[in-house]
C-alpha cells in the first residue's frame, strides 16, 4: 500500500506541477469565447444584482444555473470577475476527478496497475488539461458527473458483493475469506477451525453423567450453534448493506442533481438510470426501492430550480430551455447538412425564428421551449430520410477528431499559445490522445463485454500459474487441498483443463482455493460486469441524444475519464490479448478503427474540410 501510495502522489504531483507550468499561458486570458461571456453575465447578475437574467427584470432559464453560482461564489470570495482563481479551483476540481477515476478504476477492473493507468491518461489529456483554464462549464460537470458515478457504484456493489467479503470498498482486489465466514466478521477464522465449529454442533454430546446421547435420541433437533450464530450476523450484516447502498443512492441521486444543473444533459437519463437499478438489483421490490430513491434524489437536488422557474414561467422546467431550442435548431428547414451546430450562426434570413415572429412575440422561454420542440418533432416526421441521414452525420460529429481547442488556436483566442512550436505541438497532442483513448478505449470495453472472465484472453498464463503453485505445495509435501466437504483437489497441471472463466477466477484467487471460493470469485466477477453494462448505456445515451439533437467534438469530454479507464485496461493487456487470443484480439480492434475511420474520414475530407485545411496551413 506504500508503494502504490507513493505512485499515486507521483501522479498527482506530476498533474499539478504540469498545470501550474501551463498557467502563465492562460494568466489574465480574457473570455474570449460567447458561452465564456453568457455564464460570466449571469455570474454577475447573481452576485450584483441577486437574480438570475441578462437584464434587470428579466429572468431567464436559458442556461442551466449552478456554473453561474459557482464563478458568482468564487467572485463573492476572491474579488469579481477573478478569471484567475476561477482556474486554480478548476484545477483542484480536475485533480480530484482524477482521484475519482482511480476508485472508479479500481471498483471496475480491481486492479491497481490498470487504476494507475487510467489516472494518469485522465489527468494529462491535452484538451481536458485546458479546459481548466476556461471559464466553461466541462470541469465542474465531470467532476459531479463522476462523483454521482461512484457513489452509484458503491450503491450497487455494496448489495452485489458476493458473501465471504469482508468489506467490498476496502479489500484487496478479489481478496477471498475463508468460505466459512459468510457475511462480516471481525475476526479470522481459518478454514479448519471453521470445519471444526461448524462439525462441533452436529456431534453427539455428554449428558451430566458423562454418557454420549445422539440428538435424535434426545427428541431435539441437530444444533449447529455456529450456523446460528453466523446467520444472525448474516442478517445484520445484509441489514446494514441495505442501509449503506440507500445512502450511496441518495449521494449519487443528489450529485446527479447537481450535474444536471450544471448540463442538462444528465437529466433525461435519469428514468434509464433507476431502471437499470431495478434490472441489476437482487431483489426486484428493493431494486424498485433503489430506482425511487435515486429519482427521488435527484429531483430533491433540482427541486429549488423547478420552483423558482414555475413561480418564474409558469410551466415545469427541470433544468434550462435551451433544450427546446436546439433541438429544433438540428431539426429544420435550414440546418447545416454537416454541421449542424452551426444553425445558431445562420443569418436572419434562415434562422430558425424566421416567418413565425409574430407567433414567438407574446410566448415566455417555457411556451418557446415547448413551440420548438413541437416544429422539431413535426418537421423530422414529415422528413424521416433527412432526419435519418442527419442523425448519422450527428453521431459522427460527436465523435470527430476534437478540434475545440485547435480552432481556437487559429483565430487566436488564446493568445498565450501563439507561438508556432506551441501550435504545432497542441495541435498534434490533442489529436494523438483522443486517437489513442477512443480507439483503445472502445477496444477495451468490447473485450470486457463479451469476455467470460474478467481476462478471459489471459487463460494460459493464468493456469500456468495455477499449475506452478500447485506444484510447489507439492514439491513442499503439503499434499492436496481439501474443498468444504473433505475432497481433494488435484494441485498438478490437470488443474489447467477446467472451464476458462474458473481457470481465471481460480488463478486470481490466493491459495488454498476451494470450490466455494471459486464459485464466490466468479459471481464478484460477474458483477463488476455490471458496471461495464452502465458505462455501456451512458456512452450510448450521450451519443443517441447529441445525434438526435446534434454533435460536437466538446460534448464527448465527459465520456473521456470513460474511456481512459478502458484504454488503460487495454492497453496494459494488449501483450497477453496478442499472444493468448490473436484472432479475437482482430474481431474487437478492427470494428473499432473501421467504425473511427469512417467518422474521422468524413470529418477531414467532408465535416470540416476547410477546418482540416487551416490546420494543415498552421502545421506547414
Amino acid at each position: 500500500m506504500k508503494k502504490a501510495g507513493k505512485k499515486l502522489f507521483f501522479i498527482f504531483a506530476t498533474a499539478l506541477l504540469f498545470r501550474l507550468s501551463l498557467f502563465p499561458f492562460f494568466i489574465n486570458q480574457p473570455l474570449n469565447i460567447v458561452d465564456e461571456q453568457h455564464y460570466n453575465k449571469l455570474a454577475l447578475a447573481i452576485l450584483e444584482r441577486g437574480e438570475y437574467g441578462w437584464a434587470p427584470g428579466k429572468p431567464t432559464a436559458i442556461r442551466p444555473p449552478l456554473y453561474p453560482a459557482f464563478l458568482a461564489g468564487v467572485y463573492k470570495i476572491f474579488g469579481t470577475e477573478n478569471y484567475n482563481a476561477v482556474r486554480l479551483i478548476q484545477i483542484v476540481l480536475a485533480l480530484l476527478s482524477g482521484l475519482l477515476v482511480y476508485f472508479l478504476a479500481q471498483k471496475i477492473f480491481r486492479k491497481e496497475k490498470i487504476a494507475f493507468g487510467a489516472t494518469a491518461f485522465f489527468l494529462f489529456y491535452p484538451s481536458l488539461v485546458i479546459f481548466n483554464y476556461l471559464i466553461l462549464t466541462e470541469t465542474l460537470f465531470i467532476f459531479l458527473f463522476l462523483l454521482a458515478l461512484y457513489f452509484l457504484m458503491a450503491g450497487i456493489e455494496i448489495v452485489l458483493c458476493g458473501l465471504g467479503m469482508r468489506d467490498c470498498f476496502g479489500a484487496p482486489p478479489l481478496a477471498m475469506t475463508s468460505p466459512f465466514r459468510h457475511c462480516e466478521r471481525s475476526e479470522a477464522v481459518s478454514p479448519d477451525r471453521g470445519n471444526e465449529r461448524l462439525l462441533r454442533g452436529f456431534a453427539p454430546r455428554n449428558d451430566k453423567k458423562g454418557a454420549r446421547l445422539r440428538n435424535d435420541e434426545r427428541d431435539e433437533k441437530p444444533r449447529n450453534d455456529a450456523s446460528c450464530v453466523m446467520a444472525s450476523e448474516c442478517k445484520g450484516a445484509k441489514q446494514s448493506r441495505n442501509g449503506k447502498a440507500w445512502i450511496y443512492l441518495l449521494l449519487a441521486g443528489i450529485c446527479w442533481g447537481l450535474a444536471s444543473l450544471t448540463r442538462s444533459v444528465t437529466y433525461p437519463l435519469t428514468p434509464f438510470i433507476a431502471l437499470f437499478l431495478f434490472l441489476v438489483w437482487p431483489r426486484k421490490k428493493q431494486g424498485l426501492l433503489a430506482g425511487i430513491i435515486f429519482i427521488f434524489a435527484t429531483m430533491l437536488a433540482l427541486s429549488p430550480w423547478i420552483v423558482r422557474n414555475y413561480q418564474v414561467f409558469g410551466h415545469f422546467i427541470a433544468v434550462d430551455t435551451m433544450g427546446g431550442l436546439n433541438l429544433y435548431m438540428g431539426n429544420y428547414e435550414h440546418t447545416p447538412l454537416h454541421r449542424a451546430w452551426a444553425a445558431v450562426d445562420n443569418p436572419p434570413e434562415i434562422a430558425w425564428y424566421r416567418g413565425h415572429e409574430k407567433e414567438l412575440a407574446g410566448l415566455n422561454e417555457a411556451e418557446k421551449q415547448r413551440w420548438t420542440i413541437k416544429k422539431a418533432l413535426e418537421f423530422m416526421k414529415e422528413h424521416p430520410g433527412l432526419t435519418a441521414l442527419r442523425t448519422v452525420i450527428k453521431a459522427a460529429n460527436f465523435w470527430q477528431l476534437e478540434r475545440t481547442i485547435i480552432a481556437g488556436i487559429q483565430r487566436g483566442i488564446f493568445p498565450g499559445l501563439s507561438n508556432k512550436l506551441l501550435e504545432i505541438g497542441v495541435a498534434l497532442s490533442i489529436l494523438g490522445a483522443y486517437v489513442l483513448v477512443a480507439i483503445f478505449g472502445f477496444c477495451g470495453l468490447l473485450w470486457r463485454l463479451f469476455s467470460r472472465g474478467e481476462i478471459a484472453s489471459a487463460l494460459t498464463g493464468l493456469a500456468m500459474t495455477i499449475r506452478e503453485k500447485g506444484l510447489a505445495m507439492t514439491e513442499k509435501g503439503e499434499g492436496p487441498r481439501h474443498d468444504n466437504r473433505g475432497e481433494g483437489v488435484r494441485n498438478d497441471a490437470s488443474l489447467c483443463h477446467c472451464e476458462r472463466s474458473e481457470a481465471v477466477l481460480i488463478a486470481m484467487t490466493p491459495l488454498p482455493v476451494t470450490a466455494s471460493e471459486a464459485k464466490q470469485s466468479q459471481v464478484i466477477i460477474r458483477e463488476t460486469k455490471i458496471f461495464d453494462y452502465l458505462i455501456i448505456l451512458i456512452i450510448l445515451y450521450f451519443t443517441a441524444i447529441h445525434a438526435v439533437v446534434f454533435g460536437h467534438s466538446r460534448y464527448h469530454l465527459p465520456l473521456i475519464p470513460l474511456l481512459a479507464m478502458y484504454a488503460a485496461y487495454f492497453l496494459l493487456n494488449i501483450r497477453i490479448f496478442w499472444e493468448n487470443q490473436r484472432r479475437r484480439f482482430w474481431q474487437v480492434f478492427i470494428p473499432v478503427c473501421f467504425i473511427f475511420g469512417i467518422f474521422w474520414t468524413y470529418d477531414i475530407l467532408i465535416g470540416s474540410k476547410d477546418k482540416v485545411e487551416a490546420l494543415l496551413r498552421m502545421l506547414f
